[in-house]
This record gives C-alpha cells, structure tokens and sequence, in this order.
C-alpha cells in the first residue's frame, strides 16, 4: 500500500483510537475493556482481519506498545511480527517492508514526526538480522557497529524466520501453544472415505463447509438451508473446488425441460447444467429449489433416486462422480413471513436429501467486510429486526458493499440507506435503531 492510497477513515480510526487509549506507558495492559480498540487501531493500519481477529490480550498489548511506546516500532517488543505471521506476511524483506509501512503510517495518521534517532532502522535491523542467518559479519556495511537494540532484535527476528524455514523448529511447551494458536481457524480439512485420506486446503471459509463436503464424499444429497446471502452458492463452489470435480448450477425452475433439456427446431439437443453434471460428473447445485414448480421437481425426485434419468434423446446413468447439493431458503414448508413466494416441498423431495442448516457466519462476514465497525452495526441492526420480526433481510451482503461504499467516500447515512434499509418506513426503522442500540 503506497501512502496516497491511505484513505482518510482509516486516519480517523487510528487517531481516534490514539486519542482514546493515549501513548502507553511501559505497564500498559490490555484488557477486554481496550481490546476492541486496539483492533481497530490495527484495522486502520491495514492489517486485515485474519490477522488479529485471534490474537490474544498479551499480543494485542505487544503491538500496541510496538506501535506507540516510544513513537515508533519498539525494537525490544517485537510485537507486531506475529500479525504480520498471521497476516501470511513470511519474508524478512516483507516482515521489514511492513514495519517501514508502519511506521509511515502512523506518521502520516498523526500528524507527528516520529523521532527514530535513538533507536535503529529497519535497514540497519534486517542487514544485521541477515548478518546472523548467514553465519557472517555482525556489523553493517559501513562498519559502525550497531546498537545493542539492532543486535538484539536482530537475533529475535532471525529466530522468527528460522521457524518459519524448511527447518522445524523444536517442539516445547512454548512451540505448541504457538502452532495452536496460529492454527486454531482451520484452513484444511483431512478428508476420509474408503478410498483415500488425504487433505484438502480450504481457504477462507463459511463454518458448514467442511461438514458439507464430508457429506458429499460420503454420497450424500446434500440440502443446504439458510436466509439470502448466508453464502450457500459459495459453499457449493468450494466444496467441488476441494473435492476436484466441476461445478455447475442452476437456479428456480418452472418446468422440466429446464432441468433435462430439449430438442430445438433443428433437431439439435439442448443440454443442461443438470445433465452434464449427472452425466460426466461433477458437483451440482439446484439453488432455490424451494421456488422451484412441480413438473422439474419430479423429474428431480425420480433422476436422484433410480441410479438413471430420462433426458430427450433416451435414458442415461449417474455418473459415479455425480454429487447433488440443494439450497433453500426455507425447510420446505411453504412461505413464510420473510420468504413470501416459497412453495412447499413434497415429502419425497424432502427424503432425498440430509438437510445442513446454514446461517451467517458472523466471523466471516467480519473478514469479507474487513471494516469492523460498520460490520459491528450491520449485526447490530439484524439481530433487532430478527428481535422485532420484521419483515426485511439484512444478509452480510449489506456488510461488504456498504463497507466498499464507505471506503469509497460515501457518507454512512447513504450507505445505510443503499446497502442496510432500503426504503423501511420510518415506524419500522425507529423500533430497529432503538433496538439495536444505535
């Protein structure tokens, strides 16, 4: 990120935590009382989500004290290198970019000339780090020796990026909480069927996914059932990403051709999603099976359940690498006070699938957005209107596009309107505010 490209809200949130918490002294502590602050000081500097959204109070303290003990990077906390870690950041020259970065930002989100003559550059700090993993000199080029601060952090951080070498590092106490810790939202999910066992990268991930996918390994038709914008589309494409198959999809059908297909006026077959997935293999998704007529879901019943399908030009079995996922917004009983134009579903439509419910993943949502407060404010006023049974979706969908709104200059009372309320009625919108605390 080039200094120009630091946008104003993000000076704001840092300055405004700095006005809050103050310059620490040495005995600062966090607490749960300061956490939040400090996470959005470090939203404001750019560290996404991923990378502090785990940390503990002790390593918030670190990098708060990091950033702000003696007006620049403390060379004797080292607190920022385990975000940078978290952050993927695994380099030295991008560990020592970051800092750099850092340090710039804040100056420029302060509005203060950070005094760094008494402690050591970032250049003089990697060039004497890089001095000990070499096994060379232990003295920049121009031969001043370097301070005891450089030297010391410069063995620190050449310990960190010596764990994180091809080398393992010793596994003590202190290692393991340390794998735990960087590991405790899983990125991977160890996949047993009776074929094989073997892992599968994942990624940034709604919860449900590697329930979802353990379930069409398994050969299970899988009914995914959550509100609009729970992610249930995605969880679909990921989930043959990771099994190595195709995707396809469709979404409400009012007839059955639509599903199998047809002839044209030349004689020519028209293929489907559905048949291609059913015929060569791959994962399919019915979305919005629930607003879908009775003539496609018949033909649906009958292809899932005899192992072949009747398509316009003959019969054709099921691909051994078919696997079928439905979403619904509904449980298949007809509509409901949000979800007007559902139609209910047949008892055997319901059988042919193990049902997985899929709500929004709050967590995720947060990381999409990767603006805290606005997303804290969009949860804020869901779980009011779901309170107030409400008639009005608020799905994380109003998290991301408001908060790209946002960082587009747009004032917040436009987003809220654009993204969050979408023409309510005032009576409405004053019982959910007042709810919500907002």
């Amino acid at each position: 990120m080039q200094l120009q490209d630091f946008k104003d809200e993000r000076k704001a949130k840092i300055k405004a935590a700095y006005e809050n918490l103050g310059r620490p002294t040495n005995d600062f502590k966090c607490d749960k009382s300061n956490r939040d602050t400090i996470r959005s000081v470090l939203s404001g500097m750019g560290f996404p989500y991923s990378a502090y959204k785990d940390t503990t109070v002790s390593e918030l303290e670190d990098a708060w004290k990091s950033l702000f003990l003696h007006g620049s990077f403390d060379p004797e906390g080292l607190g920022l290198v385990p975000l940078f870690v978290k952050a993927g950041v695994t380099s030295a020259d991008d560990i020592s970019n970051e800092i750099e970065r850092c340090i710039d930002r804040l100056d420029i989100a302060l509005d203060w000339d950070i005094d760094t003559a008494s402690y050591p550059s970032v250049s003089d700090i990697i060039e004497v780090m890089a001095a000990y993993r070499d096994g060379g000199a232990q003295t920049p080029k121009d031969g001043e020796a370097p301070s005891d601060a450089a030297l010391e952090l410069a063995k620190a951080l050449s310990a960190v990026m010596e764990n994180m070498g091809p080398k393992p590092a010793e596994l003590d106490e202190s290692r393991v909480v340390e794998l735990i810790r960087a590991h405790s939202s899983a990125t991977e999910i160890r996949l047993v069927t009776s074929d094989e066992t073997r892992t599968i990268p994942t990624g940034l991930h709604h919860k449900v996914l590697p329930d979802v996918i353990k379930m069409l390994s398994a050969g299970v038709n899988v009914m995914m059932v959550g509100p609009a914008g729970s992610g249930k589309t995605t969880i679909a494409h990921q989930a043959a990403q990771a099994l190595d198959l195709p995707f396809y999809f469709n979404g409400a059908l009012n007839s059955e051709y639509k599903l199998t297909g047809f002839v044209d006026a030349q004689g020519r077959i028209v293929s489907t999603a559905f048949r291609k997935a059913y015929e060569t293999g791959g994962v399919y998704l019915f979305d919005e099976i629930d607003a879908s007529m009775p003539d496609a879901l018949l033909a649906f019943n009958a292809a899932l359940s005899n192992g072949q399908a009747d398509f316009p030009d003959g019969t054709i079995p099921k691909h051994d690498k078919f696997h079928c996922v439905a979403a619904a917004n509904t449980f298949g009983r007809g509509a409901d006070r949000v979800y007007v134009g559902r139609n209910q579903l047949d008892g055997a439509s319901l059988d042919r699938f193990c049902v997985i419910n899929v709500d929004y993943d709050e967590d995720l949502e947060r990381a999409l957005s990767a603006n805290d407060n606005w997303t804290g404010y969009v949860q804020k006023v869901r779980k009011a209107v779901f309170d107030l049974k409400i008639r009005h979706v608020v799905s994380p969908r109003a998290s991301i596009s408001g908060s790209r709104m946002l960082a587009a200059g747009l004032p917040q009372e436009f987003v809220e309107e654009a993204a969050l309320f979408k023409g309510m009625d005032r009576d409405s919108l004053s019982k959910i505010k007042a709810a919500a605390g907002v």
